[in-house]
């Protein structure tokens, strides 16, 4: 808001955590007060201070109770309409400026403030008669002209309708001597158009530390064109505009192929395969159990238990590296289940992330680099509680994975290409039905081209191999197979004749084509 003989400047601040109420969103601040819309209807009552500091409480703490020495004054000196905490003692004093909403309907709320003061003064919001941790702000410096002012503002949601809700800020502190501006106080009702707008910019915010280097171009070219789809959306712009904007960004960010390669993985495939690599502190008895079973590695303990996991991965090359896994389980203090990659003296450590039965969001640590060939440690830590028949835990897609450039990449996906054309080279075109030998055929030859290409992009090779592994997926056996016996005598009798079929089909024998069907 600008006011007569007042250029207000906005000094920026971060909010964070919230307390009573579920918090949606934090703004950093821009230049000049803002204006509550029209539109808009302020629950709060005289926070613009128009002639008077009027519909305010001032206390020193929550519960009422009062001190002498703390003052509330108003300034409108050449217009400058805004409160003002004085302390006239020495003596440091808490002080906070609220007020009594006597009916706010559930819904989802920004509350905005702004403050000037002297000495070592701040704000902090109180929403629901309670300070929200995160939300202090240091109060800009005093200036004679009135233009430095520190900006607050918190996103909340109420669930439920409240009466006599208790909105406003603790001033900390309010400092002997000293004193404190206020003006602008606002509480708004937050639209869903306005919270998709606010998604949608922390999404855009979130690109920003994304690398080109680190992902295919094709995959890349794919989020530059859903962020400037995103880009040119504005806060005026349609719901559904905005909601599109956003579920496209998020698909390009989610699509995004790294550039790294495989250098240790186990899926768990095929049941009761061993784990001879790697070391737990679980094993198999009547109140636990360590197995691979259903394609997981399953984890159980009915007793209390902290377990470990570990495996050492060996001879590898110089070079950034990170761990991905899914981990499905309950019955665990979540907070203390922790995966580490170690390498000599460096270590990184992330919180695992535990699904619930049915989900399957990975855990992936952070980037370990190896600063010349050597191995790296995987170590896993679970907790696990003896309720409700025990802690478990399901694990699948451990993958070790290395950061490499694009040449490195293409010299990779090229080699498993060729890998894979080997292995159908070897299958014969009399196990396999007509119609799909054909497409086998056509994916095989296609891939054998990509192969040979002189510098085939890195699209070009992954489509031929997923191609060629979903052709060879396809394949269809032609039914009952007989290999050619050699050496059998000219009398040796072949075939069988007409009545010996009818005889063979009335015994209740059937004869299928090959494509399964019956004759």
């Amino acid at each position: 808001m600008q006011k007569k003989g007042w250029k207000k400047r906005v000094v920026s601040a971060v909010l964070t955590a919230a307390m009573v109420v579920s918090q949606i969103g934090v703004w950093n601040a821009g230049w000049g007060l803002e204006v509550v819309k029209a539109s808009e209807t302020n629950y709060i009552t005289n926070g613009d201070f128009t002639t008077d500091a009027g519909g305010w409480t001032l206390t020193t703490d929550l519960n009422g109770k009062t001190n002498a020495s703390l003052t509330c004054g108003y300034d409108g000196a050449e217009g400058a309409n805004a409160a003002y905490i004085s302390n006239k003692t020495g003596a440091d004093s808490d002080a906070y400026f609220t007020q009594k909403i006597s009916s706010l309907p559930a819904g989802t709320y920004k509350f905005t403030a702004y403050s000037m003061g002297t000495g070592y003064s701040g704000m902090q919001a109180v929403v629901g008669n309670e300070k929200v941790d995160g939300t202090w702000v240091y109060a800009a410096g005093y200036s004679t002209d009135k233009s430095n002012w520190a900006k607050l503002e918190y996103t909340f949601t109420v669930s439920e309708a409240e009466t006599d809700f208790v909105v406003g800020l603790y001033l900390w502190t309010c400092t002997g001597g000293n004193w404190t501006y206020l003006d602008d106080i606002s509480l708004v009702a937050v639209s869903e158009q306005e919270l998709a707008y606010n998604e949608l910019q922390s999404t855009i915010s979130s690109c920003e530390s994304l690398v080109e280097s680190d992902y295919t171009a094709e995959s890349w070219s794919a989020l530059q064109n859903a962020l400037n789809t995103a880009n040119a959306i504005q806060n005026t712009s349609e719901l559904s505009a905005i909601q599109a904007a956003q579920a496209s960004l998020t698909e390009a960010i989610n699509g995004l192929e790294t550039l790294v390669i495989e250098v240790y993985k186990r899926d768990f495939n095929g049941d009761n395969e061993t784990l001879s690599e790697w070391n737990s502190s679980l094993t198999t008895s009547t109140t636990s159990k360590s197995e691979v079973a259903d394609s997981q590695w399953k984890l159980w303990s009915a007793e209390t238990a902290t377990v470990s996991l570990s495996t050492t991965v060996e001879n590898l090359s110089a070079g950034e590296y990170y761990l991905s896994f899914v981990a499905v389980g309950g019955e665990m203090t979540t907070e203390n289940c922790k995966v580490f990659l170690k390498a000599g003296s460096q270590q990184n450590e992330k919180n695992i992330v535990i699904n619930a039965w049915g989900g399957d969001n990975p855990t992936a640590t952070e980037l370990l680099r190896l600063e010349t060939d050597g191995s790296i440690t995987i170590e896993m830590v679970y907790e696990m509680l003896n309720t409700n028949g025990g802690g478990w835990c399901n694990l699948d897609d451990i993958v070790l994975y290395k950061k490499v450039t694009l040449e490195e990449k293409k010299a990779y996906e090229r080699a498993e290409l060729n890998t894979l054309i080997t292995a159908c080279g070897t299958l014969n075109s009399a196990n396999y039905s007509a119609s799909t030998w054909a497409a086998f055929s056509s994916a095989l030859e296609a891939a054998r081209e990509v192969a040979n290409a002189e510098d085939p992009t890195l699209g070009e090779i992954s489509t031929a191999t997923t191609n060629l592994k979903s052709a060879k997926a396809a394949l269809k056996e032609s039914g009952i197979y007989v290999k050619k016996v050699e050496g059998l005598s000219e009398d040796f009798i072949r075939g069988v004749d007409i009545s010996s079929y009818v005889s063979i089909v009335d015994s209740g024998a059937a004869f299928k084509d090959e494509n399964g069907k019956l004759d």
